[in-house]
Parts: C-alpha cells; structure tokens; sequence
C-alpha cells in the first residue's frame, strides 16, 4: 500500500493516508516505519505529534526509537526545520534524553540555524524538565526579540524548577514591558504563591487578573480562593468566590475546604447545603474536606455523622476518608 501511494503522489498529500500508515505499521510492530512515515510526512503531522507518540506507545513502542530514527535520518544527510526540531526536543524531554537534546543545541549553533520562537520555547521546556534550569533561563535571556511565549515559557520552566523568587521577577519585568502573561502562566503563580505562602505576591497577581479581565477564568479563581485562605485571608477568598459568575464542582470545593482547614466548620456546612440547592452535587472531595475539617477539631461524633451521611449518599470512603476518621480517635 505505500509503495502504491508514493507512485501516486499526490494521495500521499492526505494526511488520513499517513496517519492510517503509521497506524498500519504500529500494528504490524515496525515502529521504525511508522516513525520514517511521521518524519517524512512531518509538515502535515505537526499538530498531531502529541497523539502520535500516545498511539505509539499503546502499540508498545518506546519513544527512544523515535528519537534513533531522527538520529539515523540526520547521519543520512536529512536536514530538518524548525517544526521537526521543536518536536525531537518534546521528545527528547519527554524522555529524559538529555544527550541528544543537547547535541541538536549544538548542532543548531553549528549551522548558523536561525532558532524560532517554537525552537527556543522547546529548548527552555526541554532543559526546564531535565533540570537544566540555568540553560533554559541561557536561552531565554540570548534571544533578542522577546515573545509573549517566551516569557510565559520562562516562567513557566522556572516555577516547575522551584524557582519562585525569579519567576516573579520575569512576571514583574514582562508587566513593565506591557507583555501579557497568559492564563496558564497566572495560574501557577499562583499555585506557587499558595504554596510559598506568599500573600503579597498573590495580591499583585490578583490584580493583573483584574486588570486583564481573567476572572471568568475559573481555575484563576479557584486558585485564588486556595491562595487567599492558606494565607489565613479567609474572607477576601470568600469574596472571589461571592464575585464570581459560575461555579464549578471545584470552586464548591475549593472554598469548602477553605472553611474546613481554618476550622470554620459551620460555614462549610451552610456552604454545603447552599451548594446541593443550587444544583451542584457534592463528590468524594467535598464529603473528605467536611470529614477532615471535624478531625482537625477532635470532633469523633461528627465525623461519624458524616461519614454515615457520605456512605448514604452513594459514597465509599477512601483512604483519605480513613485518615480523617483515624485522626479524630486519637
């Protein structure tokens, strides 16, 4: 069949045929074909690299052996553009490989290779997740033209590093530029500044998400809630949730588990029944926060109560529901 389709031609253009070849060669088990037809047909496939190596991998194959064929087209004299590049570097992160994402870096600067704005953001994922965090930050601060993506990349790579203090500090030079930092990259400032502790910090990102109008996001919101209420700012968490247009099973729950943790046990439980009226049904999240809020506050026959309540409503307790009933024994 592909012989037929490269004397045609012009079939050979479809991208349904490719993806249905390299389906035909995963299930034949020769991963090396299926990965000669992804590269060969790689300007359609771009987008679909994610779910190539997904399916890949159901058929048994290793990602390794995708990067091997890269390596044997390149010795063969094939020379790749920036899109197939971007790609090989996910891999290669993917993976671990460290070695050979560091050798298609070299062999870039080698070339004179003019890197895009893809390439870079890659390569900053790529030493981001094989802890080459300075590489990255390298990488970021060599590129004379700042993207709205490369500062979001850089952001991003130094919070997954653990690198707080300088991911504030692109947030705060990108917001002096007036570059717009995404939704993605605003949600795990956050995160970090929950975790961190950081309330000042999370003020100045709730702001921004004021000024960009990103509160009908509501993961943004939700995140905000958490940040506020472990920096024991309750009521202002309260307030993002009140302001907020929709509500999610995860917002009920983020706020919830707010009251709970500060032992505000009574207002979890208003909010639980506020939340069954207004149509939403609490899960297994919701019944633990309320569980763990007793055992917090030694309250044995509460948590019986509710965990009675929880198994009559259809819910099994887990390990976490286990913990809370443990703890309020002790």
């Amino acid at each position: 069949m592909h012989a037929q389709i490269i004397k045609k031609g012009n079939e050979w253009n479809s991208d349904s045929m490719a993806k249905h070849l390299i389906t035909s060669y995963l299930d034949l088990g020769d991963y090396k074909a299926a990965a000669m037809v992804f590269f060969v047909g790689f300007a359609r496939n771009y987008v679909m690299w994610n779910d190539f190596l997904e399916e890949f991998k159901s058929f048994g194959g290793d990602p390794s052996e995708v990067l091997e064929v890269f390596k044997e087209l390149r010795c063969e004299g094939v020379v790749f553009d920036s899109r197939v590049i971007s790609v090989v570097l996910k891999i290669c992160a993917s993976v671990m490989n460290l070695w050979l994402g560091l050798e298609v870096h070299a062999s870039l600067i080698k070339r004179g290779f003019e890197l895009d704005v893809y390439v870079k953001c890659a390569l900053m994922s790529f030493y981001g997740r094989c802890w080459r965090v300075e590489s990255a930050n390298q990488v970021f601060h060599e590129s004379p033209n700042l993207d709205d993506l490369l500062w979001n990349e850089a952001i991003l790579v130094n919070l997954k590093n653990e690198r707080f203090v300088k991911a504030l500090e692109l947030f705060r030079e990108m917001q002096f530029l007036s570059s717009k930092v995404n939704a993605t990259a605003v949600l795990k400032i956050l995160q970090a500044c929950s975790k961190e502790g950081a309330l000042n910090e999370g003020k100045q990102i709730h702001g921004y998400v004021l000024k960009l109008a990103m509160e009908s996001n509501l993961s943004i919101c939700n995140s905000l809630i958490i940040m506020y209420s472990r920096n024991g700012k309750i009521k202002i968490a309260s307030r993002v949730f009140d302001s907020m247009k929709d509500h999610s099973l995860s917002s009920w729950n983020s706020i919830i588990s707010s009251y709970t943790t500060l032992g505000y046990l009574d207002d979890a439980w208003n909010l639980f029944c506020k939340m069954e009226r207004s149509g939403t049904k609490p899960d297994i999240v919701t019944w633990n926060s309320i569980l763990s809020g007793n055992a917090i506050v030694r309250s044995y026959k509460e948590v019986l109560i509710t965990l009675l309540r929880m198994q009559a409503a259809g819910f099994r307790p887990n390990p976490r529901s286990i913990t809370s009933v443990l703890q309020a024994v002790k």
